[in-house]
């Protein structure tokens, strides 16, 4: 903001774009991520993880420096998403915006392999938790394979489903 140079009196010109406009370049800006990440480029897999990241950020963790790897316009259209996600101005969550919203960011997550990634994590976990790692032991290694058999029973189970 900054005050009016014709020095009328207290008003203020302020060059902040409105709520509405924010809004609506926002959602513009998450129509043409939503674009890039189905493409198969390293920009693509980064606006891909970006998304998932506001999509369910403790299932999709985004590393923040990835987003170095994007060129100026996208860099911009993540920011907008950004902003508009985290002031509130978006009056509901990213995938709501899209027709099967939650269905089509889980296709997403799985065209990136990123569920898979977060299965491999959640067992890393539970090795860890579990002790696991601390020994190689004939127990520890068989309780390790049980852990990754049950992780790649659900990933087969999911797939039947689907």
């Amino acid at each position: 903001m900054r005050t009016n140079p014709e020095g009328e009196g207290n008003a203020v010109v302020t060059d902040e774009p409105s709520t509405e406009q924010r809004r609506l370049a926002g959602l513009a800006a998450l129509q043409r991520l939503w674009v890039v990440a189905q493409r198969d480029t390293g920009q693509s897999g980064v606006i891909a993880r970006f998304l998932l990241g506001l999509y369910n950020g403790n299932r999709f963790p985004f590393d923040l420096t990835d987003l170095r790897r994007l060129d100026t316009a996208l860099f911009l259209d993540c920011m907008a998403v950004l902003q508009c996600d985290a002031a509130h101005v978006f009056e509901q969550e990213v995938h709501l915006f899209f027709p099967n919203g939650g269905q089509r960011f889980e296709r997403l997550a799985e065209d990136w392999g990123m569920v898979e990634i977060f299965m491999l994590k959640a067992c890393a976990r539970d090795l860890v938790r579990n002790g696991l790692m601390t020994g190689y032991t004939e127990e520890a290694r068989a309780e390790g394979v049980a852990i990754l058999k049950r992780a790649l029973q659900w990933r087969d189970e999911r797939d039947e489903e689907n």
